[in-house]
């Protein structure tokens, strides 16, 4: 096995138990995962999750890294914005709402406002949509590539 499918095989593994943990609302959520800095375990789970949804599409399609088609090119600069964005949610997180647990009220600072809150979901909605989609393009792009070549 290659290490491209290792590491495919582990975010895809990776990202399907942290994403049960979340959907299921597993009280490990709400555990103190650092004391010091009150960094609740549902922080790390959900980074863990969004980290690994990027990686297990940028691993799990070899073309992304290797072909030199426009199309794979666009989706492998995408994805390496994606795996950095992801890289970094907590960081950014932390940034727009003040603490680790991403609690944002009513305050007059952009930092732990609504509108940091804004941004915040829509950082969230775009590590989401764009492996998604991506996977989505790819599995038809593959299609009709394929179904191409068994009518010539």
């Amino acid at each position: 096995m290659t290490k491209n499918k290792i590491i495919a095989v582990l975010s895809i593994s990776l990202f399907i138990i942290t994403g049960y943990l979340l959907i299921s609302q597993s009280t490990l959520l709400t555990q103190t995962f650092i004391e010091e800095n009150t960094f609740p375990a549902g922080t790390f789970i959900a980074w863990t999750c969004l980290l690994s949804l990027q990686l297990s599409v940028y691993y799990g399609f070899s073309k992304i890294q290797t072909s030199k088609s426009l199309f794979y090119l666009v989706l492998n600069y995408l994805l390496i914005i994606t795996i950095s964005l992801a890289f970094f949610w907590g960081v950014i997180g932390y940034t727009l709402s003040g603490n680790w647990a991403f609690n944002f009220n009513n305050t007059d600072q952009f930092m732990g406002s609504q509108e940091a809150s804004f941004w915040f979901w829509r950082l969230i909605y775009l590590l989401l949509i764009i492996p998604i989609l991506s996977t989505a393009v790819i599995l038809i792009h593959e299609f009709i590539l394929k179904s191409s070549k068994t009518k010539r």
